[in-house]
This record gives structure tokens, C-alpha cells and sequence, in this order.
């Protein structure tokens, strides 16, 4: 239990503001392809890419025949950006930056 707890302490702290753009663009649970992620949050696709491969490392994220994916089971709310890691809940902003409650 312990270090699964760590483990799970460690993936969060691997989410960064780029990291955030990248699941806010996946937090609704639909799968997506590297070059849609890229043109949702205005990044270039080998930077997200980049940043996808450290999510997916860390189980944040799921690959599936080139599609990305948060898992459903961190979906907490997709209607207002909210993902559920069991110990936080990470409340993604909205398109505009701004919070969400």
C-alpha cells in the first residue's frame, strides 16, 4: 500500500503546466490523436508528443492504436475538467484559463 501511495505521490508531481494542457485536452475521456491534442491547446505535436510519453509513463494516460486517453477510472467530472487520482483532485482550467469548481 505504501508504495503504491508513493508511487501515485510521484505521478503527480509530474504534472506540469504543459502536462495539465495536455490532460485538460483529454479530461472529457475522449481518445485523441497526438496532432488534435496539439491543435487544442496550440502546441506543437512533437512537444506534445514528448510530454504524452512522460503521462503515459506515469499511467496518467493510456495508447491505444495511436489514440490517448485519460482512463476512465481517473474521470471525475468531464463536463467540468476534474480528474480523480485518488488522493487529489486535479481541477484543470478551462479553455480560458480560468479555474474550475
Amino acid at each position: 500500500m505504501a508504495a503504491a501511495f508513493a508511487r501515485r505521490h510521484v505521478e503527480f508531481h509530474l504534472v506540469g503546466e504543459q502536462d495539465q494542457s495536455d490532460l485538460g485536452a483529454l479530461s472529457d475521456g475522449e481518445p485523441r490523436m497526438v496532432n488534435e491534442i496539439a491543435k487544442i491547446i496550440g502546441q506543437k505535436p512533437g512537444l506534445v508528443s514528448k510530454h504524452l510519453a512522460v503521462l503515459r509513463g506515469a499511467g496518467l494516460v493510456v495508447l491505444n492504436r495511436r489514440l490517448y486517453q485519460v482512463p476512465a477510472h481517473y474521470i471525475a467530472a468531464a463536463d467540468k475538467r476534474h480528474l480523480d487520482f485518488g488522493h487529489c483532485l486535479l481541477r484543470l482550467p478551462d479553455a480560458n484559463g480560468q479555474p474550475t469548481l
